[in-house]
């Protein structure tokens, strides 16, 4: 190749390049232009040659472009002028067009020089307004768009939309919103502030509305609230409102968007509901009072049947026997009717037991009143017994020293424990089991004794022995049954052995309360009013631990959804000392114990068996709000059976059911102790 001939390609390709290129030396003088620069520029390559290369741009760039070369100068790397900020070229006729430099440095023999390399971005500058312009109609046809689609969802919905500027307190209330409280869009009458609105609220709901509304602004609670609100007409129509605020970079609430509906006919709707079902409970109750009636009628009709039956066969029976032992006196003991007769006589006796029975089952049976201790009865019975109870049957005593005296037979008593340790023997029959007898005083309101078998007389206080199996249990239409004459569940039975024990409890002016499931065991309560001659000892409760007054302090939890358990129990544990919270289920125990948590709660007594949530779930959930948690325990099932699902879990204890005040207390006592020998 020949040497000339890179050179000259240099020189055509310096032309022919697209954007301009100048040559300048370190005072700012061009040197070198190409024709693109000409074209730029307008200046042939003779006028380019020779000028400061600001005379290129306008007067009121000349400054940066100074200042951008200095920097150059200062640290010679490559570097574009006019990218970030606008800069513009000045042709020879005085019109600008928008230029970027491209600046670097080129080292000579003679000296550094810089390279300039300009572009014209009018192509670019036009592309990117036509961009702006396009993106700026598409922002305005979708605004348009939002908005009308806005204005249609407010027309069409059938809730009334409302804007509260929080900062003006000026309201906006969209036509619907107008609508449902009679006004018209441009009503004058409708003030459209906050105040007004606000002034409209039935009086009895503002100030809940208030308050939902500043704990929303405040809190960020949801804003969902329903009220009264005045009707253009004077009349009040029941509103639902919900809302939402908007914040500044601050956090303050400065603008709330919402929407109310009008509720009125739901509200109305759901109040006939109410007043239906109140309707239907009481109507339930009164069939349950009538069937509590009839049924007591009932027993009352079978007791004069079975009086004036027992009497009329009183009287055959005094024939019979009477006639047996003229026959046997007149026979040698060696006639062959002397076995026949004495047979008659055997049948003769036990067909009176019959009649006694009935007699006390009628409440007509011969009582010798006397002051009784019921205590004593109890351990003269079970010993009496003994013999007969079941071998595989575990007798267990808890018997409250000092119990009040009562008055009445001790026969008739007698029969009636002997009837229901002998019924919980057979109940458990082949299988082992254990037949508890305790005996205490309860202080029994209306609402327990509601759930008693045949009151007879209203007391405060009862003295009474509870008997307990872990036998078979009953279930609800055997329970029904079990006080009619001649039902029995046994083979054998003659169906009168629980009808006397009805009888004679009717006769002592008591009362009966049963619990029973199927395979789940049986508990008979029989309450006497005790002695009203003697100093009843036990009436109030006077807990005594251990032979000295034991007090309480903090804050105990009892979770049981029968009403009676949680008053009896909250008024025991206070009376030593005890502040006591009660919750009707596990639901509103768990939600208790979190409100309470740090009021010291030092015990939680649990049922087993709740609705909603039972004592087992409420167990796990009190554990995992609290693995310290101190929990007692309470079911009428056997121990053994209720707390099987409680093993290796942290339980502290377990109360039998029904238990004397006595034994909760103790109870009590005994986690607390427990806990304080653990944390020791």
């Amino acid at each position: 190749m020949d040497a000339a001939k890179p050179i000259e390609l240099m020189g055509l390709a310096f032309d022919a390049a697209p954007c301009g290129i100048l040559v300048v030396d370190d005072q700012g003088f061009i040197h070198l232009a190409n024709t693109t620069t000409t074209e730029l520029f307008g200046y042939p390559p003779a006028e380019l040659v020779g000028q400061r290369v600001d005379a290129l741009l306008p007067e009121r760039f000349r400054e940066s472009l100074a200042a951008g070369f200095a920097r150059f100068a200062d640290s010679p790397t490559r570097r574009l002028i006019g990218n970030e900020t606008e800069l513009c070229g000045l042709h020879k006729d005085g019109s600008e067009f928008p230029l970027e430099i491209e600046i670097s440095d080129l080292k000579t023999a003679s000296g550094m020089f810089t390279v300039a390399i300009v572009s014209d971005t009018s192509v670019r500058a036009d592309a990117r307004k036509r961009a702006r312009d396009l993106e700026a109609a598409q922002h305005l046809e979708a605004l348009e768009s939002a908005e009308e689609r806005y204005a249609l969802a407010v027309s069409a919905t059938s809730d009334g939309i409302w804007d509260w500027n929080i900062i003006t307190n000026a309201e906006y209330f969209a036509p619907r919103w107008c609508e449902i409280l009679g006004y018209a869009e441009d009503d004058p009458s409708l003030t459209r502030t906050y105040d007004s609105w606000a002034a409209r609220i039935h009086p009895d709901d503002r100030e809940r509305v208030e308050q939902a509304l500043g704990a929303h602004l405040a809190d960020r609670v949801p804003y969902d609230v329903t009220y009264r609100h005045q009707h253009k007409s004077g009349e009040y129509r029941w509103q639902n409102s919900r809302g939402q605020a908007l914040y500044n970079d601050e956090g303050k609430p400065v603008r709330m968007v919402g929407a109310i509906r009008d509720v009125t006919e739901s509200v109305y709707a759901h109040e006939k509901e109410i007043e239906l079902e109140r309707k239907l409970q009481a109507e339930e109750e009164h069939a349950k009072l009538s069937a509590r009636l009839q049924q007591a009628q009932k027993m009352e009709s079978l007791a004069v049947l079975a009086g004036g039956i027992a009497h009329d066969f009183n009287n055959l029976l005094v024939g019979i026997l009477g006639n047996a032992g003229l026959a046997r006196s007149m026979l040698t003991s060696a006639s062959p009717a002397m076995e026949y007769v004495r047979d008659i006589e055997t049948a003769s006796h036990e067909a009176a037991q019959l009649v006694h029975q009935m007699l006390a089952y009628s409440g007509r049976g011969h009582f010798v009143i006397e002051t009784l201790d019921l205590n004593a009865l109890v351990e003269e019975t079970t010993s009496l017994l003994s013999a007969v109870i079941s071998k595989q049957a575990v007798l267990k005593y808890d018997l409250e020293a000092s119990l009040p005296p009562i008055h009445g037979d001790a026969s008739q008593i007698r029969q009636v424990l002997m009837n229901l340790i002998t019924n919980a023997s057979d109940a458990i029959g082949k299988k082992s089991g254990v037949i508890a007898i305790s005996t205490g005083v309860i202080d029994a309101d209306a609402t327990y004794l509601a759930d008693t078998d045949f009151v007879g007389k209203a007391s405060e206080t009862y003295v009474f022995v509870e008997i307990s199996d872990t036998g078979c249990g009953m279930d609800a239409e055997t329970r029904e049954k079990i006080f009619d004459p001649f039902f029995s569940t046994k083979p054998e039975g003659h169906g009168l052995g629980l009808a006397a024990v009805l009888g004679i409890m009717r006769g002592h002016k008591g009362a009966i309360k049963i619990y029973s499931e199927v395979n789940q065991g049986t508990t008979f309560k029989v309450m006497f009013p005790p002695d009203p001659a003697a100093e009843v000892k036990a009436s109030k409760l006077s807990p005594s631990i251990g032979g000295k007054a034991f007090r309480g302090e903090g804050l105990v939890l009892v979770i049981d959804d029968n009403e009676t358990v949680c008053g009896v129990t909250k008024r025991v544990l206070q009376s030593v000392g005890f502040t006591v919270v009660t919750a009707s289920d596990g639901r509103q125990g768990i939600a208790t114990y979190k409100e309470r948590r740090e009021d010291n709660i030092v015990c939680v007594l649990l049922d087993l068996t709740m609705p909603h949530m039972d004592g087992l779930e409420s167990f796990r959930l009190l554990r995992q709000e609290n693995p310290d948690v101190r929990v007692l325990l309470m079911s009428g099932y056997n121990e053994a059976e209720a707390i099987n699902q409680f093993v290796g879990k942290g339980l502290a204890g377990f109360l039998h059911k029904p238990f004397t005040p006595e034994q909760v207390v103790e109870g009590v006592r005994d986690v607390l102790e427990l806990g304080r020998a653990e944390a020791e």
